[in-house]
C-alpha cells in the first residue's frame, strides 16, 4: 500500500508580509472590569499603538465584552477565527497578551498552528513573539500557551474554595433572582458587599405564589404582574415561561441551592430574606407540605364563602352527610347559635334562579349592545378630545424636530444647539407617542368587552350550571364581588352589591320588558353612569 504524500502548504514568512491586514481581538473575564472600562480600554490602545508603529492595518475589532478564555464555546471568539479564515486579505490576528486570547494550553497551540497553516500569525502586543517555525521559538510559545492553562486551573481553585466558604455561611455570591437587589452595607466596620435585600418588585412578585396557591392559572397571573409593572431585568415583560421558572426556584423560599454545597440535596438556609414561605410556594408548585402532589379541587360547594347569613352575616360553609345509600351535601353557618342550615342543591337552584335575573333575552343583545355602547362613547368624549389634542401636539413636535434638522443641515444652527434641542424634541414626542398608544388602547379595549358582557349575559344561567368549580366562583364574584346574603326565613338571596354592569344590562332589559317596543327608549341618565374598570 502506497502512503499518500500530504503535501505542506507554503506561508511566506511574517517579516516577508508586504500588506499586513488584521483583525484585533479584546476581552475581559467579568462585567466588573468591564464596567470599570479600564481593562478594554488599555487593550485597545496598546493594540492600536502596535500596529501603527509596525506599518499594521487593523481591518476590523472583535470582542470588546465579557468572554470567558477556559471554554471552546467562545460564540464571539469563534466566529472572528471562521472569518478570518474566510478573508483572504487577513493574515494577522492582534491581541493583547496570550491570556486574553485563550487559557486552553494544548488548545490554543492547536489553533494557532491551524491558524498559521492558513497563513494567519497570532501576534500578543505586549508580549515577545515568537518565531513559530523556529523550533526554539515553538517550545517557548508552547510553554507560555501551556502556563496560561495552569494558571487558568490555579485561579479557579482560589475562586471555587472562596465561592465553598461563602455557601457555608448561606452567602449568595452569584446574580440574584427577580425581586432581590444587592447593596453594600457596613456593619461593626466592616464593608459586606453581600447583603442581599427584597426590592419593591419583590414584594409585588410575592403574589405570583399566593395566587398560584389559590389555583388561578399562569397566563392570568403573567397578566396581573405586566399590568402592575413588573419587568424583567432586562426590560421585557414577564411571559409565562419566566413566572413558571421563577415559582419552582427555591432561592425565593430563603434556601440556597447549589452543586457545591456538601449536604445531601446541595442546600442550605440562606443567609437573606425569604420572599415567601414554604407552605405557599408548595401549594403553589402543586405540592402538599409532606411532599404530594395536590389534587384538583373538585368541592361540591361553590358557592362557600360566598354567601353570608342574612341573620349573624357569617360565611356560609359546606359539608357532607353520609346515609345508607345517598351522600347528602349542606351549607350552613358557623355562628353560635345560629341554625342556617340549608340543602345544597336547593341553594344552587336558588342560585341559578337568581342569576337568571340578569340573563338577557338572545333578542335584546344587539339593542343592548348598541345602548351601552353609545353611553359609553359619551362617557369617554372627554377621551377622544384628549386624543384628539394629543395627536395635534404629536404633529407639531415632530414639524419642529424636521425644522431643526433643515437648519443643521443649512450650517444656520451649530451641532451643540442641534443636539440638544433634537434630544428634548425626541423625548417630548416619545412622551407623546407613549400617551397615545395608552389612551388608545383604553378606548379601543372598551367596545370588544362590552359586547363580551352582553354576551356572557345572553347565557349567565348555562354558564355557572356547566361550568367547573374555578370556573364558578370566578362567575359569581365577578357578578357580585361582594357576594351575596342568604334569608333562611324567606328561603331566597340578596344582593346588595351588584358589578355596575350587570347591574347597567338588568335594568335597561327590565325597561324594554315593561315598554314591550323595539324603538328606541329614554333611559334616566343616573342609570346609565358606568365607572371605568
Amino acid at each position: 500500500m502506497k502512503k499518500s504524500k500530504i503535501k505542506a502548504k507554503m506561508v511566506t514568512p511574517y517579516e516577508e508580509l508586504q500588506f499586513k491586514v488584521a483583525y484585533a481581538w479584546t476581552r475581559v473575564s467579568s462585567e466588573g472590569q468591564k464596567s470599570r472600562g479600564s481593562s478594554l480600554a488599555s487593550q485597545e490602545e496598546d493594540i492600536a499603538e502596535y500596529a501603527k508603529k509596525n506599518n499594521i492595518t487593523i481591518k476590523k475589532w472583535y470582542g470588546k465584552d465579557v468572554e470567558t478564555g477556559t471554554k471552546e464555546e467562545r460564540k464571539c471568539f469563534n466566529t472572528m477565527i471562521e472569518n478570518a479564515r474566510k478573508d483572504k486579505q487577513v493574515n494577522v490576528i492582534l491581541c493583547f497578551d496570550s491570556k486574553r486570547f485563550g487559557r486552553l494550553g494544548g488548545g490554543t497551540i492547536k489553533l494557532k498552528d491551524d491558524l498559521l497553516e492558513d497563513g494567519i500569525y497570532v501576534i500578543y502586543t505586549s508580549e515577545t513573539n515568537y518565531n513559530r517555525e523556529d523550533a526554539g521559538g515553538y517550545y517557548a510559545d508552547g510553554i507560555r500557551d501551556l502556563g496560561g492553562k495552569v494558571d487558568a486551573k490555579y485561579r479557579y481553585k482560589i475562586c471555587a474554595d472562596g465561592i465553598v466558604r461563602m455557601l457555608r455561611r448561606g452567602e449568595w455570591c452569584f446574580h440574584v433572582p427577580l425581586g432581590y437587589t444587592r447593596v453594600r452595607r457596613e456593619e461593626h466596620g466592616e464593608v459586606k458587599h453581600h447583603v442581599i435585600e427584597i426590592n419593591e418588585t419583590g414584594k409585588i412578585l410575592r403574589n405570583a405564589w399566593i395566587w398560584r396557591a389559590q389555583g388561578e392559572r399562569v397566563i392570568d397571573i403573567v397578566h396581573k404582574l405586566n399590568s402592575l409593572g413588573v419587568r424583567l431585568s432586562n426590560g421585557k415583560p414577564i411571559d409565562e415561561k419566566n413566572l413558571s421558572r421563577i415559582i419552582r426556584n427555591i432561592f425565593y423560599t430563603g434556601w440556597i441551592e447549589h452543586e457545591l454545597i456538601e449536604t445531601e440535596n446541595h442546600r442550605i438556609k440562606g443567609n437573606y430574606p425569604a420572599l415567601i414561605d414554604e407552605v405557599t410556594f408548595n401549594l403553589a408548585n402543586g405540592l402538599s407540605h409532606a411532599g404530594y402532589v395536590q389534587k384538583e379541587e373538585t368541592t361540591p360547594f361553590p358557592l362557600k364563602r360566598h354567601i353570608y347569613c342574612d341573620c349573624c352575616g357569617g360565611a356560609l360553609t359546606g359539608y357532607t352527610r353520609a346515609r345508607k345509600k345517598h351522600t347528602h351535601f349542606y351549607y350552613k353557618c358557623n355562628t353560635h347559635g345560629c341554625k342556617c342550615n340549608c340543602n345544597a342543591n336547593d341553594m344552587h337552584a336558588s342560585y341559578l334562579d337568581l342569576l337568571s335575573n340578569y340573563t338577557v333575552k338572545e333578542e335584546l343583545r344587539p339593542i343592548i349592545q348598541k345602548m351601552l355602547q353609545n353611553e359609553i362613547a359619551n362617557y369617554m368624549g372627554d377621551g377622544h378630545t384628549t386624543l384628539k389634542t394629543l395627536h395635534s401636539r404629536w404633529t407639531e413636535v415632530n414639524n419642529k424636530i424636521q425644522d431643526v434638522e433643515y437648519k443643521y443641515a443649512l450650517s444656520e444652527i451649530p451641532k451643540s444647539a442641534y443636539d440638544v434641542a433634537k434630544k428634548r424634541l425626541y423625548e417630548e414626542l416619545s412622551e407623546i407617542t407613549h400617551h397615545i398608544e395608552e389612551l388608545e388602547m383604553q378606548l379601543s379595549n372598551t367596545f370588544p368587552s362590552i359586547e363580551k358582557m352582553v354576551l356572557m349575559c345572553c347565557k349567565l344561567s348555562d354558564l355557572w350550571k356547566k361550568s367547573n368549580f374555578k370556573e364558578r366562583q370566578q362567575l359569581q364574584n365577578l357578578v357580585f364581588p361582594n357576594g351575596v346574603r342568604y334569608s333562611r326565613l324567606l328561603a331566597n338571596y340578596r344582593t346588595p352589591d351588584v358589578n355596575k354592569v350587570f347591574s347597567l344590562i338588568h335594568n335597561i332589559s327590565d325597561i324594554y320588558e315593561n315598554e314591550q317596543t323595539k324603538s328606541d327608549l329614554d333611559l334616566p341618565s343616573k342609570s346609565l353612569l358606568v365607572e371605568k374598570t
